[in-house]
């Protein structure tokens, strides 16, 4: 989990701390901090945390090591070889295909989109005890969640679009965890910038999700200066901004696509 500096500073004070993340930011010297990408790595090589635990951690290559890879990536990682290669040898060793992992990630992340922090708790201790492809893609609470969300994606995907210049800018209003997927949805169906804004997740603040193919780097670190909530990668931002600074924040992201 990629949280804020403060937070782990205050964490140290009371337990060992142990980062493994793949977003931007900044190190974190007071604790175990393992991220290859802000220390100068290809990007590239490390596509999830999911990967640079089970590297870190000497294991082959498992289930939850692709998945994370999935989650992050889906459909796009076999634009990468090397992953590429290694998802299909897996699929292959265990009677498995593409999109049933790609299923799995999405009934996995369907308890944080809904909401259920009992169930986003319970999962860990759930694959600990029955983590085959079997069990979660037969897990009939998940498999709910994960019809109510497409139910609800689909809406939301039917709301029109605002093109400015070559920029999509799209708007919705939904109380599900789902900006980052919608972004994705759009962004890679169209190929253009995506900037996406929900305005019903909390009651005070929007959620503002980016995916570009431009560096968002100076973007992020332009919200982390504005005292917003901000991360990502070079290809994503995503913010979590006060409903009264959302339009201004919106407009420097536009502005700096623009260009």
């Amino acid at each position: 989990m990629n949280l804020p500096k403060d937070n782990i500073v205050t964490l140290a004070e009371h337990a060992k701390v142990f980062i493994f993340d793949h977003h931007l930011g900044e190190e974190i010297s007071t604790v175990f901090h393992h991220n290859p990408v802000i220390k100068g790595e290809d990007p590239n090589n490390y596509p999830s945390a999911s990967w640079i635990i089970n590297t870190f951690l000497g294991n082959d290559i498992n289930l939850f090591a692709i998945l994370g890879i999935i989650g992050d990536h889906e459909q796009n990682i076999k634009h990468n070889p090397f992953f590429h290669h290694h998802i299909n040898d897996f699929c292959r060793d265990h009677n498995l295909t593409f999109d049933e992992l790609h299923k799995m990630v999405h009934l996995l992340d369907s308890n944080y989109k809904v909401g259920d922090k009992q169930a986003v708790e319970h999962a860990p201790r759930f694959l600990l005890e029955h983590g085959t492809g079997d069990a979660i893609l037969h897990n009939k609470e998940w498999n709910k969640q994960y019809e109510t969300l497409n139910e609800e994606m689909e809406q939301q995907l039917r709301l029109p679009d605002q093109m400015i210049g070559d920029i999509i800018l799209k708007k919705i209003h939904t109380p599900y965890n789902i900006i980052s997927t919608i972004t994705r949805n759009v962004s890679w169906s169209s190929g253009k910038n995506t900037v996406v804004v929900n305005t019903g997740f909390f009651s005070d603040k929007d959620q503002v999700y980016v995916r570009s193919n431009k560096n968002l780097e100076p973007m992020i670190m332009q919200g982390k200066s504005l005292g917003l909530k901000c991360g990502g990668k070079k290809e994503v931002l995503g913010a979590i901004v006060p409903k009264n600074q959302t339009d201004l924040f919106v407009d420097e992201i536009i502005n700096f696509l623009s260009v």
